[in-house]
């Protein structure tokens, strides 16, 4: 679907733009935190938009009244608004969107709509084909509808906080139905890429997804090696790992105290992948030992939120210098599987995938690969029909 694969290339492009000031980045484990190794956004381009059509427009700053309009007010809670990833609600009475790719869609009828926003953000709308970056600084924001009287609308981008739409009073607004499985992937800048199997696999297999994942993260709090040197009183010794942050709503380059706790209750995912442990320091068998009761502690602390979830945990891709990352992942993974129950390990790092000249990352060619292989097995799995496994 052409306006649900754009509005997740624009959020995350807007996901990406958002994170430059945050100087984040996914190194090798063997370099130490402050290395200096480059991200990977300075390792591959960006992937061209095709549909001219649905090019983004220019991204200027949008004045929102504070009067409202008349039409048909839908609020945030409505059933027919479809949210997708992380979403919580807020004290000034609406829903704030979190982490790479949360996305508000629905369709309606009519020549108006209006967002009516709690708080300013920087977001991106997808009307039809007609795509723009919004920063505005909330209140009731008018957006131009294409011609036509049947429209689909997708907003997508980290900070949306959200009360309601607004519609011509005659409009039907009508709910995107919800694809067969929802499947979320944990992970770091092999996650976060455009090109990575977490954005492209769900894609190639029709379903909704949502994608946890942050350039230089470890699974262990006080390693990895992402910046956020922007935050007052920041320092690499206060680095926030996986196992504390997805269980929070902001990103840890965005924030690393008084975190606000994510109450999970939402759309359960029936999938779950996690593919973590580039950025931690494997560099010793203490290291990988300690490494695989916080990776088996990390996926029992999901297991009691998501009982029913089928969880898949990745290998790695590439060693590092002390050639300890493949085995201790493995170890750790092994170990985290056997502990808890609906649990699997999916050999990523036998498909053969490039490798960048980074020795970390995937070439553009390695990242089609393990989306296409990643998207065969969760076909297999799942009994989804796939062109390369159906009859």
């Amino acid at each position: 679907d052409m306006s649900r694969r754009m509005a997740k290339i624009m959020a995350a492009l807007l996901c990406a733009a958002l994170m430059l000031p945050f100087c984040a980045c996914a190194g090798d484990i063997s370099a130490g935190p402050d290395s200096g190794t480059e991200s990977q956004d300075t390792l591959q381009s960006e992937p061209e938009i095709q549909d001219a059509d649905s090019a983004p427009e220019s991204s200027d700053s949008e004045e929102a009244s504070e009067a409202a309009p008349d039409g048909l007010f839908i609020p945030y809670g409505d059933e027919r608004l479809k949210y997708t990833g992380r979403w919580q609600e807020t004290e000034n009475g609406g829903l704030r969107s979190y982490w790479n790719n949360p996305t508000l869609s629905f369709k309606f009828t009519g020549e108006k709509l209006a967002l009516k926003l709690t708080g300013g953000g920087v977001f991106n709308v997808l009307i039809d084909k007609s795509s723009k970056s919004i920063v505005t600084q909330g209140g009731w924001l008018e957006l131009e509808v294409p011609d036509g009287n049947e429209h689909t609308f997708t907003a997508s981008g980290r900070g949306i906080e959200l009360a309601g739409v607004l519609l011509d009073s005659g409009a039907e607004v009508t709910r995107i139905p919800d694809s067969e499985y929802y499947i979320e992937f944990i992970g770091d800048s092999i996650s976060e890429s455009l090109y990575s199997f977490s954005y492209n696999s769900p894609d190639l297999l029709g379903q909704d997804s949502a994608v946890y994942a942050l350039g230089g993260i470890a699974l262990h709090d006080k390693w990895g090696y992402y910046e956020a040197k922007n935050l007052d009183g920041w320092d690499s010794t206060m680095r926030v790992g996986m196992e504390t942050a997805f269980f929070n709503c902001e990103m840890p380059n965005e924030k690393y105290e008084d975190l606000t706790e994510f109450r999970f209750g939402g759309r359960v995912p029936d999938v779950l992948v996690i593919f973590l442990g580039t950025n931690d320091y494997l560099d010793d068998p203490w290291n990988c030992e300690d490494f695989a009761g916080y990776y088996t502690a990390f996926v029992g602390r999901i297991r009691s939120i998501y009982p029913d979830t089928a969880i898949y945990l990745c290998t790695a891709l590439s060693d590092n210098l002390a050639k300890l990352r493949v085995s201790g992942i493995a170890a750790a993974v092994e170990a985290a599987a056997a502990a808890c129950d609906n649990v699997k390990v999916v050999d990523i790092g036998s498909w053969g995938a490039e490798i960048s000249s980074d020795g970390v990352h995937p070439t553009e060619a390695g990242y089609a690969l393990l989306t296409e292989k990643f998207a065969e097995y969760l076909a297999a799995e799942l009994g989804i029909s796939y062109p390369q496994n159906a009859e």
